[in-house]
């Protein structure tokens, strides 16, 4: 069943899942005059001046999900928080019985008047859109900048000016109509194996980028990476490589101390990374990756160099956090899944790593990272559920000590750290074994290498 996005009032909206999203989608939907209702699994509670106090006096109501023949009485159109997996009775029921099911981002884009540009990649997504953002905003424009990063993309809805959001699979995998003017797929590797199944299935969801754009539109892809130059031969919109070598038509190429971009116009365009504060070929990536959306959505070769300077990047990712006795201490807790893990540790010097690594696994070959681990780290200290199967997957090639608590971890990985050594925390796998978000985790590890890593 479609659903008329650009005319919901009156229709029966259900949104599942109240989190962030959730309450932006409520909010919305009030505004523009839909019936709504809040189903979640547990119904948050009232506080005064609280989120839910504020749209139950705007006439919404608020429902366990436990029942979904009960919800989707009378429902016309479904919105799933992007946390809510396609297995959920509540969509599962929904798909039976032919209800819409409208993704926030489809949604947003009805909404949306300025041009979109929509970053994708399984790591970098949030550097990249950080920094798209700011080179736009060094040429002058008022660019929105959210999606899964900060600010829910329905936010945006009446946006005039340029639109800047990450984008996630879980995002994507109710999309069908979602079309950005400038979309990139930065890279690919094992992530979300645990809600997606494989990684032809993640790689298929990720492309959903690009399904709906058209031969003005321009797509940003890694050319290093063959899964993603295969696909960018097959699609509609402007093609624009980014990689270490190999360059041939419009896109960008790493140099010794920074990188080139060929326009379409036949321009050659040189930028400079020599005061880029990232480390790591994968933040050149990066960089490469936001130069050319942002220089196809507007921005000057001056402003783009400007931005570069000037950035500073991200928390908690690959951020340092203390330097202690000839130690640095740096956090990369956004580094959730295998590939963020690999190259994270491609930037510390070998020989001087004491890595941190554990959590909640998310799937992906961690065996494969043994012989770079070899070669880089002096020991490895993993924690948490998934420090057995890391212990496992390293035995034998590197020294592996383990605890349950992420606490005694950054307590042991400190002891055993010598001048000149980098502890690093990426993780490698989500935090919600002992943490809220990656944040929290990344917060508490800073926390506790301030003050020495003792224990409270």
């Amino acid at each position: 069943m479609r659903i008329d996005l650009e005319n919901l009032a009156g229709a029966d909206a259900l949104v599942l899942g109240f989190g962030r999203t959730g309450q932006a989608l409520a909010t919305f939907l009030v505004e523009v005059g839909a019936s709504v209702r809040v189903a979640d699994r547990q119904v948050p509670p009232r506080e005064a001046g609280g989120a839910r106090d504020h749209l139950e006096a705007q006439g919404v109501r608020f429902l366990a999900d436990n029942d979904p023949e009960e919800l989707l009485v009378d429902c016309d159109l479904v919105l799933p928080s992007p946390g809510v997996p396609a297995s959920h009775p509540v969509l599962v029921q929904a798909l039976r019985r032919g209800t819409a099911i409208v993704a926030e981002i489809d949604l947003a884009q009805s909404r949306i008047a300025g041009r979109v540009l929509a970053i994708t990649g399984t790591n970098g997504k949030s550097t990249t859109t950080t920094l798209v953002g700011e080179m736009l905003r060094a040429s002058g424009a008022t660019p929105f900048v959210g999606g899964n990063l900060g600010r829910p993309l329905i936010e945006a809805a009446g946006w005039s000016g340029p639109v800047v959001a990450e984008i996630s699979s879980f995002q994507l995998e109710w999309a069908r109509e979602f079309h950005p003017d400038i979309a990139a797929l930065l890279n690919l590797t094992p992530d979300h194996l645990d809600r997606h199944g494989d990684l032809e299935t993640y790689l298929e969801i990720k492309a959903r980028l690009f399904v709906h754009q058209r031969a003005e539109d321009f797509a940003v892809l890694s050319r290093d990476d063959l899964r993603l130059n295969q696909l960018g031969k097959g699609l509609v919109a402007q093609m624009q490589s980014f990689g270490s070598s190999g360059l041939k038509g419009p896109g960008a190429v790493a140099e010794a101390e920074g990188f080139r971009i060929e326009t379409a116009e036949g321009k050659s365009l040189r930028f400079s990374l020599a005061r880029f504060a990232l480390a790591g070929r994968h933040n050149v990536e990066n960089a490469m990756a936001a130069a050319l959306c942002a220089l196809s959505g507007g921005a000057s070769a001056a402003a783009i160099q400007q931005a570069l300077d000037d950035f500073e990047g991200l928390a908690h990712r690959m951020q340092v956090v203390a330097r202690r006795g000839g130690v640095s201490f740096v956090d990369d807790s956004k580094g959730t899944n295998l590939g963020a893990l690999e190259r994270s540790i491609e930037a510390v010097a070998p020989g001087s790593l004491v890595l941190l690594a554990g959590g909640r696994a998310k799937g992906g070959d961690f065996a494969s990272l043994g012989s770079e681990l070899a070669r880089r780290a002096r020991c490895v200290v993993v924690y948490g559920e998934a420090g057995e199967m890391l212990a496992e997957a390293w035995s034998g090639q590197v020294e592996t000590r383990r605890h349950q608590a992420f606490d005694d971890a950054v307590a042991e990985a400190a002891r055993l750290a010598r001048p000149g050594d980098t502890v690093l925390l990426s993780p490698g796998c989500a935090s919600q074994d002992q943490f809220r978000d990656y944040a929290e985790r990344g917060d508490r590890f800073a926390e506790l290498v301030k003050r020495g890593g003792e224990q409270k």
